[in-house]
C-alpha cells in the first residue's frame, strides 16, 4: 500500500500493529502468510509499473516527473473564455489568500492507463453527452416538456 499510498505509511503502520502484524517482516517466504503476501505485492508493483499511469516519471515526454502529463494535453477553452460549450473548461477557484486559481485537468492520460480487472479502461464508461445543437439533445430536451 505503501507503493500507491505513501503520504498514508504511518496510518498503514498503525493499523497493522493494531492488528498485531509486523509492518517491517520483509520476508518472501512462500511458506508463510507474510512470505505470501509481500510476494504478491511485489508482483502487482512490477506489473503495474509500465501501466500508463507514468508514477515513476519514465514515460516518454513526462520530463521525468511522476505523475506529469505527458500528452501534452491542451484545453479548447481557457478559465476566462468558452469557445466550445461542448469541450471541457477549467475553472477558477479562490487561493485562500484573496486570489485565485484555474488548476489545469488533473489527469487528461488517464485513459491511457491500463486497467487492473477491466478488460478496457472504457469497458463501462458511458458515452459522451449530446453535443449542443444536435439532434439527440433536442430529442432528450423535448422529453421534459
Amino acid at each position: 500500500m505503501k507503493e500507491y499510498y505513501y503520504s498514508d505509511t504511518e496510518m498503514f503502520r498503525k493499523f497493522m500493529t493494531d492488528l498485531g502484524l509486523d509492518p517491517d517482516n520483509t520476508s518472501t517466504d512462500p511458506n508463510t502468510p507474510e512470505g505470501v503476501g509481500n510476494l504478491a505485492a511485489m508482483a502487482t508493483i512490477e506489473a503495474r509499473k509500465n501501466d500508463g499511469s507514468n508514477q515513476y516519471g519514465e514515460v516518454e515526454g513526462s520530463n521525468g516527473e511522476a505523475y506529469f502529463d505527458y500528452t501534452n494535453y491542451s484545453p479548447v477553452n481557457s478559465a476566462d473564455e468558452n469557445t466550445d460549450i461542448n469541450r471541457w473548461q477549467p475553472k477558477y477557484f479562490s487561493d485562500g489568500k484573496g486570489g485565485q486559481y484555474a488548476p489545469g485537468c488533473l489527469t487528461p492520460y488517464w485513459q491511457k492507463v491500463t486497467p487492473i480487472t477491466l478488460t478496457a479502461a472504457d469497458q463501462f464508461r458511458p458515452g459522451p453527452p449530446p453535443l449542443v445543437g444536435s439532434e439527440q439533445l433536442k430529442k432528450r430536451s423535448s422529453r421534459g416538456s
